[in-house]
């Protein structure tokens, strides 16, 4: 036979060929695999930046709405009887450059601050809940509306249901302690992923009863020691008066700071003083929702950020050492570009309450200290008189994590109000024992005249009305690792 044909004949592959086949086989079905976790891959990045961006977009709507409906022009000092209302901010002294073990952290932002104020919705009045034995109803909650609301923003690093869920979580023989709030955190860089949490509080002092206390159903006064529970179950805007009984506030209560969500009460008055006074903000105040309410407040979550800055019409805007670009407050080197004494190239910056102090804590020379005191606007901390200069917090979660939610020395703007100088009390009896003599008729310091700035007992944190504030918020997606933020801009200057 000839060997060719014999050749020509067989059938099949080597082990060669086969060995190569299988490796073009295997090398196309990685191909193939790579190529569909590509696809996979983009289209979750896509679907995460959609959803973060639809999450940014919802609440920017929801604060601007808010924010439109401010009931106070931000002028300190307001009257009661015009039932304006308030708004107040609380600037901790985080800011956006968090020094950490790793160096310099720009990717978190502030975590401490707080926005509370009064707002009004004519056309979409504000919905809240309400237990349903308020209103003599057999169901548990009853839903009810509100023209008027208290609001307050903030960011909560905590796991707050385990600081009311009446359980030991963490086996240590105590239960609902601080500790718990810390454990089953979401983190980034040993940061927690807050939630950024939002209150709208109804103004209803309809609800009150004859005696202008909220009452229960069986007709007693509400208890003040069950005030986190009812504002745990109830969108209402409450006080805690000094004989033990709570109140729905109206727009003109809220104009005192000792009526507000989150601050210390009135206290039981002795020699015409009140030892509460200036009811200072306290974040162990906050009103959080847990158990059947849990999560009712949490507008977002994974935020890295809340920062409320004010429009500082004097803040500098000052050429960097490098010289080709212009720093404002809360820029990066702008500290040093001012002890360069570099040359100003314009006014007016959205900037943190006392954004200059912290400059001093390192360069205390008396020259630079007021030059910093004298900056701007809002460069400095507030006025003595308002006893809200020395207000100091301990941090939200020091064991955990030390360089986030410091709160600190913190500075609050406040509308304030002319009230205290016609209350019947002294607020400032380390000063003398005179009561109200801001507006008593009488020249009591015999210079400057009768009833002078400079004989008031109190005086607004910063005297100084405002033009506007800016919100930034911060957001992280942790499985995709994408960051989103936007700002939301109020300005109170009439158009």
């Amino acid at each position: 036979m000839n060997p060719r044909n014999r050749y020509h004949q067989r059938r099949g592959l080597t082990l060669v060929e086969l060995m190569v086949a299988s490796t073009l086989g295997l090398m196309l079905v990685i191909g193939v695999l790579e190529a569909f976790r590509q696809i996979t891959g983009s289209v979750t990045k896509g679907r995460a930046t959609v959803q973060i961006s639809g999450q940014l977009r919802n609440i920017t709507n929801i604060m601007r709405a808010d924010f439109q409906g401010i009931t106070v022009q931000a002028i300190p000092n307001t009257a009661a009887g015009a039932g304006m209302g308030y708004f107040e901010i609380v600037e901790g002294i985080d800011n956006d450059f968090v020094n950490t073990s790793f160096g310099l952290d720009n990717l978190t932002g502030d975590t401490d601050d707080v926005l509370m104020f009064t707002s009004r919705r004519l056309t979409n009045p504000f919905a809240g809940r309400i237990e349903g034995r308020l209103l003599g109803s057999t169901r548990n909650f009853e839903i009810i509306n509100a023209p008027n609301a208290e609001v307050i923003y903030w960011l909560e690093p905590r796991n707050t249901e385990n600081l009311r869920d009446r359980l030991d979580n963490n086996a240590d023989g105590t239960i609902d302690e601080a500790l718990e709030g810390q454990m089953g955190l979401l983190q980034h860089n040993g940061m927690p992923l807050a939630t950024l949490r939002r209150r709208a509080l109804l103004i209803r002092p309809d609800l009150n009863g004859p005696q202008g206390v909220l009452l229960q159903p069986n007709g007693t006064p509400y208890p003040a020691n069950a005030a986190a529970v009812f504002l745990n179950k109830n969108d209402i805007s409450i006080r805690i008066n000094s004989n033990g009984t709570i109140s729905a506030n109206s727009l003109a209560d809220l104009t005192l700071r000792q009526n507000r969500v989150a601050h210390i009460p009135a206290g039981v008055v002795n020699n015409s003083v009140d030892a509460n006074f200036p009811y200072p903000f306290s974040h162990a105040r906050l009103p959080f929702q847990s158990g059947i309410a849990m999560g009712e407040d949490v507008i977002m979550d994974q935020v890295l950020g809340f920062d409320i800055r004010v429009f500082d019409p004097q803040a500098r805007a000052l050429t960097a050492p490098s010289g080709d670009v212009a720093l404002t407050p809360g820029d990066p080197g702008y500290e040093t570009a001012l002890i360069a004494v570099t040359r100003p190239v314009g006014l007016g910056a959205y900037v943190d309450l006392g954004y200059a102090y912290p400059y001093t804590l390192t360069n205390n020379a008396p020259a630079f200290v007021q030059q910093c005191q004298e900056l701007s606007t809002f460069s400095w901390l507030p006025d003595p008189r308002s006893q809200l200069r020395a207000a100091t917090l301990p941090p939200l979660m020091a064991s955990a994590t030390p360089q986030y939610f410091q709160y600190g020395n913190y500075r609050t703007y406040d509308t304030w109000t002319i009230e205290y100088e016609r209350d019947g009390l002294n607020q400032n009896p380390a000063v003398n024992a005179l009561i109200d003599e801001g507006l008593n008729g009488l020249d009591d310091n015999a210079t400057g005249g009768v009833d002078d700035i400079q004989e008031a007992e109190t005086a607004p944190p910063y005297p100084h009305p405002l033009r506007g504030f800016q919100v930034i918020v911060r957001a992280f997606q942790n499985t995709q690792q994408q960051m989103r933020q936007f700002t939301v801009s109020h300005d109170f200057t009439p158009e």
